[in-house]
This record gives C-alpha cells, sequence and structure tokens, in this order.
C-alpha cells in the first residue's frame, strides 16, 4: 500500500486508491493506527474517514506528519536521497525489529518526502541496501542500540542507507507510479474521445 498526505493543509494521511485514481481519507494520526498495521492487520488496520479526491498534480511533503529523523550509530550518513524505515510500534521486546516498521520512505536533500510504502511490500528483512550499509545482523544490532539511546516511538523515521531497488519500486517510493497512471488515463480518455469523434454518426447541415 502507498500512504500520502490527503491535501495540501496536510490535515491527514491518505491511502492511495490507483484504480480509481483517488486519495482516500485516513481518520487520524500515525499514532493511533501506526501499531496495528505495523503488527500485521494491513488494510484493515487504516480508519477510512469516506472522504476522498483525486490524485493531485503534485503531492505535499509527508514531513509535517512524521517525527524525528534518526540516524544508526557508527554510519556515515548517505547520500541523497535516503531510505528511512517508520516505526509503527515499540521495538521492546522484538528478536526482528523491522517488524516494528510500518513502512519506508525516501527522504530527499531537503529531509522531505511524498509517499510512504508499507512494509507488506518489503516483508520482514531490511530492503536491500547498498554496500556500506551493512549485512542484517549488524542493522538490527544498530536499531536496538538506537532505540535504547533515543526511545523510538511510532511516526519516528530511521535512516538506514542508500536503497538499491529495482524500477518498479522505485517508483512507488518517489510516487512516479501515481503520476505515470494519470499520463495513461489521460491519453486513454483523448484516444477514446478521437474514436467517439471518428464514428460519431454524421451531422446534417439545416
Amino acid at each position: 500500500m502507498q500512504l500520502v498526505g490527503f491535501d495540501p493543509e496536510q490535515s491527514g494521511w491518505a491511502l492511495v486508491d490507483e484504480d480509481q485514481g483517488v486519495l482516500r481519507h485516513v481518520a487520524g494520526g500515525l499514532t493511533a493506527w501506526g501499531p496495528r498495521l505495523a503488527g500485521g492487520e494491513g488494510f484493515w488496520a487504516l480508519p477510512r474517514t469516506g472522504r476522498a479526491r483525486r490524485i493531485p498534480e503534485r503531492l505535499s511533503s509527508l514531513r509535517p506528519l512524521l517525527g524525528r529523523i534518526l540516524q544508526l550509530p557508527g554510519v556515515k550518513p548517505p547520500p541523497a536521497p535516503r531510505l528511512a524505515a517508520v516505526v509503527g510500534t515499540t521495538l521492546a521486546g522484538r528478536r526482528n525489529p523491522f517488524r516494528s516498521f510500518l513502512g519506508y520512505l525516501l527522504l530527499d536533500g531537503e529531509q522531505s518526502c511524498r509517499t510512504l510504502v508499507t512494509r507488506d511490500e518489503f516483508g520482514d528483512q531490511p530492503p536491500s541496501l547498498s554496500p556500506g550499509a551493512g549485512d542484517c545482523a549488524s542493522l538490527v544490532e544498530r536499531l536496538q542500540a538506537l532505540d535504547g539511546a533515543f526511545g523510538l516511538r511510532p511516526a519516528d523515521m530511521v535512516v538506514l542507507g542508500a536503497a538499491q531497488v529495482d524500477d518498479d519500486m522505485a517508483e512507488r517510493l518517489t510516487a512516479g507510479n501515481l503520476f505515470a497512471s494519470q499520463h495513461r488515463k489521460s491519453a486513454a480518455d483523448a484516444w477514446m474521445e478521437k474514436r467517439s469523434d471518428r464514428f460519431a454518426a454524421p451531422r446534417i447541415a439545416i
């Protein structure tokens, strides 16, 4: 699933409905439904209000809806864009801290981000990162150390490293798929309009 800001005023979160080309408003903030989403409830964890709007041409930054940006200890900050995990629930007592994340996003050079892709699209292990990020075991140790130092809480972002993802996931992390689908829809609408004109009954001048 993809989650974005609902409107330019950042009144809340929205679930992307690509099939219908709309954003469906989610009630409440991430701290309310984040633990359920991180816990694996998926679509049903999101309390929807029934409000919807068309996907805008430009998405607002999610930054005002999120918490602290934290860097893993012992790692140099990677170049932008940086892959960050968004905390959904406490890490305490979890052998696999990645199950505390509800999803991932890309932070640009201004620490801004446009869309969050939920963890179910990645699995329980970390996404593929650049070699300097270390292996899974070292990431787990550093996450636990970070949690011990700062007490990670829902809506916090943890910078993991430079992402190594395929083209499809890169499109989803940058929201490029939303604008590509809008472009395809506009092209299809234009084609249908031309086709209708072509096969329309001839007009008879009176």
